[in-house]
């Protein structure tokens, strides 16, 4: 059930996209010239890889959390259904907030913040002893990870423009490939790194690691010197 209600809220989502949202005029271009071209643009590959990243600490968290929960917890199938749930209802409800928060603080402060927030919450997964409690880390991890992956997409383009390259299905590509190696990756990182340090080390390390990259996001793409009017236009 709780996977039906989660899936029940992905469709209206999408089925919202569909009929709400109104395409943009299309602008014709070379996609392979422009796909090489923003693989060759190491701002594109810098962002891109955050999308690797977060997909990754789902992947992550899907194949370990459980096993935790049951160890400690006790969790049954179903309620372990509602936590991951609860994850998606956060993404859902919260990501609306991205353009508010791109538009105060810019797309690229929003997207290291959620990155820096990302690594603040995810040990937290291992600390409460309530199921109660990982559900509320799971839902706040779901929302940062919303707000954060939601300026992603517009960043690329706007990257992409910036250079003069409108290949506007090659971005698209890319952050495909990106999701799908953090989906890939996830899982056999998490696998590895539970089994020889445990849960919480496990998340720890994570967390170190996410922590890094929001650093080196902030220090290789001018972060501090722009405004954020011109990061969000």
């Amino acid at each position: 059930l709780p996977f039906l209600a989660a899936a029940g809220l992905v469709a209206i989502d999408g089925l919202a996209r569909i009929f709400l949202l109104k395409d943009p005029a299309i602008r014709h271009s070379d996609s392979r010239a422009g796909l090489i071209g923003l693989l060759k643009d190491r701002s594109i590959i810098i962002v891109a890889a955050v999308v690797t990243l977060a997909a990754g600490v789902s992947g992550l968290l899907e194949p370990t959390l459980p096993l935790y929960l049951q160890a400690h917890l006790n969790t049954s199938p179903g309620a372990i259904g509602i936590l991951f749930a609860a994850a998606i209802v956060g993404g859902l409800v919260f990501s609306p907030i991205s353009y508010k928060l791109a538009g105060a603080f810019g797309r690229k402060k929003v997207i290291a913040g959620g990155l820096a927030c990302t690594a603040l919450a995810l040990p937290l997964l291992a600390i409460p002893d309530n199921y109660f409690l990982e559900v509320a880390v799971m839902a706040l991890l779901g929302a940062i990870t919303s707000i954060m992956l939601t300026s992603v997409p517009q960043e690329l383009a706007a990257i992409a423009e910036s250079r003069g390259n409108t290949a506007y299905g090659a971005l698209y590509s890319i952050y495909n490939i990106a999701l799908s190696a953090g989906m890939m990756l996830g899982p056999i990182a998490g696998g590895v790194m539970v089994g020889y340090l445990g849960f919480g080390t496990a998340l720890a390390a994570a967390a170190a690691g996410l922590l890094a990259y929001a650093i080196i996001l902030v220090a290789s793409t001018g972060l501090r010197n722009a405004s954020p009017s011109a990061q969000a236009s």
